[in-house]
């Protein structure tokens, strides 16, 4: 079977040519302008740049470790800054002497309340924290530490205003849970609000508890 050979191959009289590099084949089937030979791609010049690119690439590595992990310590620092509950509740005055809150309800900036945790069964104080309301008359106390054994309470301590610091009863003080085996994931307790009653009910009150069929104290 005779073999075709292409016609480079071929000398001018027609015989085989010389063995060529794969490089010259190579460089029959390049575009003009461009060379295909791999020792153009390995020059001193190339390499360095090749060995520049390498180094940078590594030096970015590095640098992006250290910042996931510079990350990862600023994030764990700021999860132990957090505090575990925050407690948050209200002050009021009851200008009607109701016992709840109404629709004229004054609420009072400059209230003192105490966070207070006494151990069940002997009554011990194991906590306290001191608060005061805002402009709102909301109080927002911050503590690290759970008190599962303990019975927590906001307890009233004193009024700004000397028209309205009378004591309300089951308004003076409100239990609160610090432990997380309640069933509740948010670190934020509520409380109910807790009030002072007013010396004398505003002029407006007979007339607003008698939608609730009640009467202020002055009626008696």
């Amino acid at each position: 079977m005779e073999t075709l050979l292409p016609p480079w191959l071929l000398s001018a009289g027609g015989g085989v040519q010389k063995p060529v590099s794969f490089f010259a084949l190579l460089s029959a089937f390049t575009p003009p302008g461009h060379s295909a030979s791999a020792e153009a791609k390995h020059t001193p010049e190339v390499e360095g740049k090749r060995a520049t690119a390498m180094a940078s690439l590594r030096i970015l590595s590095v640098i992006a470790v250290v910042a996931i992990f510079a990350l990862a310590d600023t994030a764990v620092a700021n999860d132990r800054d957090l505090p575990d509950y925050i407690v948050q509740g209200r002050v009021y005055c009851d200008t009607c002497r109701a016992g709840f809150e109404t629709n004229v309800t004054e609420y009072i900036k400059g209230a003192k309340v105490r966070l207070e945790c006494r151990r069940f069964g002997t009554d011990k104080l194991e906590r306290s924290i001191d608060g005061v309301t805002d402009e709102s008359g909301t109080y927002k106390i911050e503590l690290k530490d759970s008190h599962p054994e303990d019975i927590c309470e906001m307890v009233l301590v004193q009024s700004p205003l000397p028209n309205c610091n009378e004591i309300q009863a089951l308004r003076n003080r409100a239990e609160i849970v610090l432990s997380r085996n309640v069933g509740i994931s948010d670190n934020i307790r509520l409380a109910n609000p807790l009030g002072y009653l007013k010396d004398k009910p505003l002029p407006v009150c007979p007339d607003l508890l008698k939608m609730f069929n009640l009467t202020t104290d002055d009626d008696h």
